[in-house]
């Protein structure tokens, strides 16, 4: 299974690569700022690691490789799944305050329920001291930004928004990405090292076809005006009413 995980890995690479090429032939790199620095970063970070893994360096050279580009990820995957849900808000701006200060709600009360449940999940971790937080921290985001992406997609599929048909895929592709992941760290919270070789063929196969999906349907098309489906008048005063509420609720927050 190991070699089975370094080629996936590969493939994945290239998948970032590719995706980050299409957007800029595609002239999307600027629709899509976060998809495509995103696409660079962890196709470098991963080249950084894969060279690590097999050439004559330390394990404590990979251990200090993945500990100082882990963060960069963090506010990458972060950037990615704000600015997607802000192509579903548009111009209402109700709605995307409150997306945002439940997006920030989501992240503190994952980190408190984390804090509560520390000592036990601490103890069941195998991995040496610092990586146990660092380990901690990935999983409390990727059940995070899948829970939220879940939930962008679960209100506009019942307030539909006119969007462009690659914001819809974005979507799609998104929330099955961080589904796949928070449930792959789940499993090896709950199982521990027996599963160590499943959860990482699980993690490098959905980025590899994830990152292959953005690559394939995110296309110039897929932004025409033209593409976007047509609202029905009542499915619009809907939407509308709830952004009024929301920006009327969220006058009583701080900006």
């Amino acid at each position: 299974m190991r070699e089975a995980i370094n080629i996936i890995w590969r493939l994945s690479v290239a998948a970032e690569l590719i995706l980050a090429a299409r957007l800029l032939l595609q002239g999307l790199g600027g629709v899509y700022p976060s998809l495509l620095t995103g696409g660079c970063v962890f196709a470098l970070r991963s080249s950084l690691l894969i060279l690590s893994v097999h050439h004559s360096y330390s394990r404590s050279t990979m251990g200090d490789a993945w500990k100082l580009t882990e963060p960069l990820v963090w506010l990458a995957w972060s950037w990615i799944v704000l600015e997607l849900f802000s192509k579903w808000t548009g111009s209402y701006r109700g709605i995307g305050r409150f997306g945002r200060f439940l997006f920030g709600a989501l992240v503190s009360i994952a980190l408190l329920v984390s804090l509560i449940l520390f000592p036990f999940e601490w103890k069941a971790l195998f991995f040496a001291h610092d990586f146990r937080i660092y380990y901690i921290l990935t999983r409390v985001l990727m059940a995070t930004l899948a829970l939220f992406t879940f939930m962008v997609w679960l209100f506009f599929r019942n307030y539909p928004a006119a969007v462009a048909p690659n914001v819809v895929r974005h979507t799609h592709i998104t929330a099955t990405y961080f589904a796949v992941n928070a449930l792959s760290y789940l499993a090896l919270t709950l199982n521990g090292p027996k599963v160590v070789a499943e959860v990482n063929l699980a993690i490098v196969a959905v980025s590899a076809g994830c990152f292959s999906a953005w690559a394939i349907l995110l296309t110039r098309k897929g932004e025409e005006r033209e593409s976007m489906p047509a609202i029905q008048p009542e499915d619009m005063a809907r939407i509308e009413r709830v952004n009024r509420e929301l920006l009327g609720l969220m006058k009583n927050f701080p900006s």
